[in-house]
């Protein structure tokens, strides 16, 4: 037996404050005011992709920009949708294509947009993690993810194995262990 739950996502965390500083020190670019840092071939990747973003799907490239302004290298792929702006966290994705990529960057903004419309209405008020998380909202974030990705060219037949992740209910996986 491993140790408990509560010390695995303690030290989760302390090794993603750590990867996040270290990230800080790594390459960095910047695709129209989104900065990148990471790995150089990471940076390369993920500034390709907003490029694409940029050309390809200018409403979700816009999005992107309103809602988040890094993308960081990290363990575990996310979003900090509480941040305003947003924080990107990346795993390593240099062996998915640039369209996926991009489409991926551009569901995470989605969850910040969730969020952010919810809370503006009433600052004061909690958001429920519904709103912006779970079935519901993966749902509404991977179909705007399959728009853009169809928006960049990508097939109908990815976009349908893009749909069909919906059934392994990844948003259930604790963020220490989560493989990608």
């Amino acid at each position: 037996m491993g140790p408990p739950r509560a010390l695995r996502a303690f030290l989760s965390r302390a090794y993603g404050v750590a990867f996040l500083v270290r990230a800080m020190f790594q390459t960095s670019s910047e695709v129209a005011g989104i900065k990148i840092c990471g790995r150089q071939d990471f940076c390369e990747q993920v500034a390709a992709a907003l490029r694409l973003l940029q050309v390809g799907s200018p409403a979700a490239f816009a999005l992107c920009q309103r809602h988040f302004d890094l993308v960081i290298m990290s363990r575990h792929s996310g979003v900090d949708v509480r941040s305003r702006p947003g924080i990107v966290m990346v795993g390593d994705w240099t062996k998915v294509s640039t369209r996926y990529l991009a489409s991926s960057l551009a569901h995470e903004a989605l969850h910040c947009s969730l969020y952010w419309s919810y809370r503006d209405k009433d600052p004061k008020r909690l958001v429920p993690a519904e709103v912006f998380s779970g079935r519901i909202a993966e749902g509404k974030c991977l179909e705007y993810q399959i728009s853009v990705m169809k928006d960049l060219g990508e097939t109908d037949e990815n976009a349908s194995r893009l749909r069909d992740l919906m059934n392994t209910e990844w948003w259930n996986v604790p963020w220490e262990e989560r493989t990608w």
